[in-house]
C-alpha cells in the first residue's frame, strides 16, 4: 500500500510536470511522444481511438483516475468495479471511467467536491 502511494505520487508530480512544461513540449512533439510511448509500453495509457495519444489535450479527471490506477497496478480489481455504483451522483454505473473512478478514490487517490459529484469530464486541476 504504502508502495502505490510514493507511486501515484510520483505519477501526480510527473503529469502536474508534464503541464506546466506543456508549451515547451509542444515545440519539440518527438520529446512528448517518446515520453507517451514509454508509458504505452509500461501498459499506463493506451490512447485514444484514433490511433493518437492527444498530446495536444488536457487529461481529464477520469482520465487520471485510470492513469493512477493502472500505475499502482490496481487495473484487475477496478475493470471489475464497472458495474458497482459511485459515491458520486455523477459517475453511472457502466460508464468507461466507473471501475476507475471506484478504485482511485477507494484508494485516496482522488476526491469528489463537496456537493457529492466527481465531475469526470473535467480537466484535472492542482
Amino acid at each position: 500500500m504504502k508502495r502505490h502511494r510514493k507511486l501515484v505520487a510520483l505519477l501526480v508530480a510527473l503529469t502536474f510536470l508534464f503541464s506546466i512544461v506543456a508549451p515547451v513540449m509542444a515545440a519539440t512533439p518527438s520529446e512528448a511522444e517518446k515520453a507517451a510511448d514509454k508509458l504505452n509500453v509500461l501498459g499506463i495509457i493506451e490512447g485514444y481511438p484514433d490511433g493518437s495519444f492527444g498530446l495536444d489535450r488536457n487529461i481529464t479527471r477520469a482520465e487520471f483516475a485510470k492513469i493512477a490506477v493502472v500505475a499502482a497496478g490496481l487495473k484487475d480489481a477496478a475493470e471489475q468495479l464497472v458495474n458497482f455504483p459511485s459515491q458520486f451522483s455523477d459517475v453511472k454505473v457502466g460508464e468507461w471511467y466507473t471501475g476507475w473512478i471506484n478504485m482511485a478514490a477507494s484508494q485516496g487517490f482522488v476526491k469528489g467536491d463537496p456537493a457529492g459529484t466527481f465531475r469526470p469530464n473535467d480537466n484535472i486541476t492542482y
